[in-house]
């Protein structure tokens, strides 16, 4: 898993991306393969809900309006979940400024929560290899998590 923060125009985005490692000898039936990306779709979608929803409960409220900002996209096919907010002092209030303390609500929610996506992917995926071999003992299955990586762009 990799995740990436940006901030543009005090704007906030973090981009969280996974990645499957299966052993070479790990063989699937097309069917499993579709059964599997459907499961998985699920999963990311579930997960992303739920860190929204641990986000909108942490978010600080003042007029309302970044809390109504808050968002998610899944793009199945990259396997990779988008958390934003538009407003333009999110990253201010995720980070905080030299005048002001940060109250982050997007990144707690996101890192609190891996070890449980990574659980759901692995039973996933078991499951996936277990209907099509057999056998899972000696198939590698593991949510491959490279780096953090908090970069800021700020448009200029």
């Amino acid at each position: 898993m990799s995740v990436t923060e940006t901030s543009s125009g005090g704007g906030l985005q973090y981009e969280v991306g996974f990645g499957f490692l299966l052993d070479e000898q790990t063989e699937m039936s097309d069917e499993d393969v579709e059964r599997a990306e459907a499961s998985i779709r699920a999963i990311l979608e579930e997960w992303a809900a739920e860190v929204l929803d641990v986000a909108r409960t942490v978010v600080p409220i003042r007029t309302g309006r970044l809390l109504a900002s808050l968002q998610y996209e899944v793009d199945d096919a990259a396997l990779l979940v988008t958390f934003s907010s538009a407003v333009p002092y999110a990253s201010f209030v995720e980070k905080g400024t030299s005048r002001m303390s940060a109250e982050p609500f997007f990144l707690p929610a996101i890192l609190a929560s891996i070890g449980e996506v990574q659980a759901r992917f692995d039973e996933t995926m078991a499951a996936s290899v277990s209907e099509s071999d057999g056998d899972v003992e000696g198939d590698e299955m593991e949510l491959e998590i490279d780096d953090v990586e908090l970069g800021m762009d700020f448009g200029l």
